[in-house]
């Protein structure tokens, strides 16, 4: 397994995986029309990612909006990892926010899948 990286464009997020430090991280805003091409290369990443974890695990998602159609894919990877919960393995999820209905976001998706997630107000981690 190797690292991933898509560099943001004003539609896409940055997409940071690095399976020798257990940083993943994904950032930005996702506009994506064909999510499923966008996508596809991130959860897969993360469904092997989770068959092999690093000793600690980080996960940082700053994202200032996304569309309905990047939700589900978002679900899905937030999905795979929470397995590593279930296994007791050493993982921290942060979800930065700007805003009202992106802490809501970050919220729902601890609440649907019963998982710990920090929610931090932050405009810094906006930037890269």
């Amino acid at each position: 397994m190797k690292k991933l990286k898509i560099i943001n464009t004003t539609k896409t997020p940055l997409v940071s995986f690095d399976d020798e430090t257990g940083i993943i991280e994904l950032k930005g805003r996702s506009l994506i029309e064909n999510t499923a091409l966008f996508y596809e290369k991130p959860l897969a990443w993360i469904n092997e990612y989770v068959k092999n974890p690093a000793e600690k695990t980080t996960v940082i998602i700053a994202l200032d909006y996304y569309n309905t159609s990047s939700q589900m894919w978002i679900f899905q990877m937030f999905l795979s990892i929470s397995d590593l919960f279930r296994l007791n393995k050493n993982i921290t999820i942060t979800w930065y926010y700007q805003d009202e209905d992106m802490a809501e976001a970050g919220g729902d998706f601890a609440k649907l899948l019963d998982i710990p997630i920090k929610m931090e107000e932050s405009k810094q981690a906006f930037k890269f």
